[in-house]
């Protein structure tokens, strides 16, 4: 009974909430009017740019909105001279005080790929898909923030996204880094959106806390029972865990005999530095090959540096992990929440993954652990991998009330 009345009262909210779907300039092109400069930057307007400087002696610098913004779109162009860094922050408090990449939500700009926090990254929080910002030229951005769906697009691709409550209102800031670091900005305009109600749990407080659901053991400890083997590489049960083995030139997956759609997983694995492996979910039950088309990665690789593509709790082509998570030398937990587009990732209790899917993955699948080559080496190296703990909970069929 609390559920339909949490979706009650959200569905009213929605009717009735009211947006203007006009957009507007933040900047009225004559002065800096409507802005505030705290004393750690300065700016000005030039050639209907707005030109933000960090001052000297400073690590950053930035300028505030006078107004305060819930749920918006926000787009413009951001340029960025060679070496230079700047963010974008929204919902920032000022009576909670601090950094705004902490207390409330930054936006990273950087022509620099080859760190923890590329252009996109909603900073701490979700980390971007590389898609390079030009420093020779001006750079489209857009940011969307509809209650605690936080999203992210660079030069018109989507970069980023998660779920988040930290703060739910506040003012949008500019901000330069580095000694006298300046940012250049133009074109910025915002639109308000109706007001959302968070009528419930985030998924993963949800799917792990649900009383509801069938929950089991996908392994026994002792054999392979429930599972069938596709592709080359070997399966064993050895102490109490599953290894797969790629031998010298095999790969291939160890595959659920039933498919799940919406399910909290959990399990562990151990796995050596520069091996690879990964989670294939809701693989097409029509399939013959797996493949990234028809199944969703979950990817358990990380060769070290900030330039591979998906580090370990990745999903593979959609969503980005933060690097450094695994402990190579010990035995780590991973945490799949999955219902209907929404794939969320825990990875040794950190989120590393918070993102919706598109809809043709929506849909029952298998659930495939693989051993596979080590892609970061030219000759395609031998892996191998341990699971065990592998635990899930079907919630098919369940309705989910949340964010």
């Amino acid at each position: 009974m609390r559920f339909i009345l949490f979706f009650t009262i959200f569905l009213s909210q929605q009717l009735f909430a009211q947006s203007d779907d006009s957009w507007k300039p933040l900047f009225n092109g004559k002065n800096l009017k409507g802005w505030s400069m705290p004393g750690t930057a300065e700016a000005k307007l030039e050639n209907d740019e707005v030109v933000v400087k960090n001052l000297p002696g400073n690590n950053s610098g930035w300028i505030l909105t006078d107004a305060e913004y819930d749920n918006f779109e926000i787009e413009g162009e951001f340029f960025l001279p060679p070496s230079a860094r700047g963010g974008l922050f929204f919902r920032y408090n000022t009576s909670a005080g601090g950094d705004p990449s902490s207390t409330a939500y930054e936006i990273n700009l950087s022509n620099n790929p080859d760190q923890a926090s590329p252009t996109g990254t909603i900073d701490g929080l979700a980390r971007a898909i590389w898609v390079p910002s030009i420093n020779t030229q001006w750079n489209k951005f857009r940011v969307s923030a509809e209650g605690d769906y936080l999203r992210v697009w660079i030069n018109d691709t989507q970069v980023s996204q998660t779920h988040d409550r930290r703060s739910i209102k506040g003012k949008i800031g500019l901000r330069a880094y580095g000694n006298e670091g300046t940012v250049k900005w133009k074109n910025l305009r915002i639109r308000v959106l109706p007001a959302m109600a968070n009528a419930g749990p985030l998924i993963e407080d949800y799917l792990r806390n649900t009383g509801r659901g069938t929950t089991t053991s996908l392994f026994d400890g002792s054999s392979l029972t429930g599972w069938k083997i596709v592709g080359d590489a070997r399966w064993l049960v050895v102490d109490g865990a599953i290894l797969g083995d790629t031998g010298p030139k095999g790969q291939g997956w160890l595959v659920t005999e039933k498919a799940f759609s919406n399910f909290y997983m959990s399990y562990k694995f151990k796995l050596e530095d520069g091996h690879n492996s990964g989670v294939f979910i809701r693989w097409d039950t029509t399939a013959t090959e797996i493949t990234l088309q028809n199944s969703l990665e979950t990817n358990i690789y990380d060769p070290g540096g900030y330039m591979w593509g998906f580090p370990t709790g990745s999903i593979v082509s959609h969503s980005r992990s933060f690097p450094g998570i695994t402990d190579s030398d010990d035995w780590n937990q991973v945490e799949i929440f999955a219902f209907g587009d929404h794939i969320c990732l825990y990875l040794n209790g950190q989120k590393t993954t918070d993102f919706h899917v598109p809809a043709t993955f929506d849909r029952p699948g298998y659930i495939c652990l693989q051993a596979g080559r080590q892609a970061a080496r030219p000759d395609q190296g031998p892996s191998q991998v341990r699971f065990k703990d592998l635990m899930i909970k079907d919630l098919s069929g369940i309705p989910f009330v949340g964010y």
